[in-house]
């Protein structure tokens, strides 16, 4: 069954990203969110194949240089725990960066149970361990 498509506000939608503790400058319909660093795309691939983004954004993002601005457009894949945004240029081709903190976890192993915490930000994650636990 397909799933039932919702229409979020704007702010609504930069209150919920901003919650997420990681991220240290929102931006704007301009910018790129910080932190962020450009990556390759196997690593952009490697990233996105882990699942749906809770949120998507389009922006146009300002390049200006000397007396010439421009807009390029933009995509930003919203994750729990980091964004990917992909960046068009002129000529079709695109760039690709991870925007948030790049995370050092700190893993603690309980009864099939494995509790992050990254050492720099703090954000908490949680993964199992299937051939672990007991029914």
């Amino acid at each position: 069954m397909a799933e039932k498509l919702v229409y979020v506000k704007p702010n609504e939608i930069k209150e919920s990203i901003m919650n997420f503790g990681w991220l240290k400058d929102f931006g704007s319909y301009n910018r790129i969110p910080q932190p962020f660093c450009k990556i390759d795309d196997l690593k952009f691939a490697e990233i996105a194949k882990r699942g749906t983004p809770e949120y998507m954004e389009y922006r146009m993002l300002a390049i200006v240089e000397g007396d010439i601005d421009e807009y390029i457009p933009s995509v930003i894949y919203w994750y729990g725990d980091l964004g990917l945004m992909v960046v068009f240029d002129e000529n079709n081709l695109m760039d690709f960066y991870h925007l948030g903190c790049q995370h050092d976890y700190d893993e603690k192993v309980e009864n099939g149970r494995v509790d992050m915490t990254c050492k720099l930000c703090g954000y908490k994650d949680v993964d199992y361990l299937l051939d672990e636990v007991k029914e």
